[in-house]
Parts: structure tokens; sequence; C-alpha cells
């Protein structure tokens, strides 16, 4: 299930206060609406369809993936026929990646319901044991190195 994430007018009216650059563009922009998705699976497994995708793009392949599988489980994504979710939209690497992550789940390399109770850096190191994980950081990591170039006139 998502949710939207809703930014109070206050936090808002913060932020255009701080940062005169941030006040326009959230003038000419206008309100983001930000998806959450509660479920850390779910959520997981959306972080690896949407990797170095146009949102329409993403969104129609996420789509058709739920639609491949009964429920949204590790189970159910490694009985999955490749073949389907190939037909979905999705890449091989993606498929391979969505394949680790339910296996981590299953073989309680990766445990999610503990994710609550650790700390910040106790997740991160589950996390990026998992090679799907690992490669969006990377990826993350790489666009923000760029962007921080960009901005640095490199």
């Amino acid at each position: 299930m998502e949710e939207i994430l809703n930014i109070e007018q206050k936090e808002i009216d913060y932020l255009k206060a701080k940062d005169k650059r941030m006040s326009d563009l959230i003038e000419k922009i206008g309100k983001i609406k930000r998806i959450c998705i509660p479920e850390p699976f779910t959520a997981l497994c959306r972080n690896i369809v949407y990797q170095q995708l146009s949102s329409q793009a993403a969104d129609s392949i996420w789509v058709n993936f739920n639609n491949k599988l009964s429920e949204l489980t590790p189970a159910a994504i490694i009985s999955a026929k490749k073949s389907e979710l190939k037909a979905a939209g999705l890449s091989e690497r993606k498929i391979d990646y969505l394949n680790n992550l339910s296996e981590a789940v299953l073989n309680n390399q990766l445990k999610l319901s503990k994710l609550g109770e650790m700390t910040d850096q106790e997740i991160i190191e589950q996390l990026i044991k998992i090679k799907s994980i690992l490669k969006s950081l990377e990826i993350n990591f790489q666009h923000i190195i760029q962007q921080l170039l960009y901005i640095f006139g490199r």
C-alpha cells in the first residue's frame, strides 16, 4: 500500500524562510507529493524496480509486476517465472536483484521485522549485505557525486 507523505505548511514555510533559492523553487513547483510505503519489503522491491528509470516507465513496470504476482512476498517472487517477470518489463538484472532480496528475507539474512528496533547504522549494515540494495546505493551515490561535481563547475 502506498501512502502520500504530507508535509505541513509550517514545514514548507520554514524551508522557504531558510533559503531564498528553495523558496523560489517551492513557489515555482508547488507542493510535492512524496510516496511513502510503510511495508519494508514492498518499499525495497519498489526501489529496485524504479532504479534508473523515468517515473512514467517505472510506474508502468511496477503495476505490471504487481499484476503478475498473486501477492508481493519473497516466496511469490522466487516462485515466479522469469519469463513472466520479463513480460512485466523487468530486466534480467532487476529480476536477479529482486530474487536476491527475497532469498535474503526468506533465509533470515535480512530480518525486516527487526529493522524498527535497530539503530540507523545497524539498518545500513543489514541492507548493504544485499547485492541489490548495495547496487542501488552505489547508483545513488554516483548520481550525488555527479551533481556535486557539476555544482562545483567540474
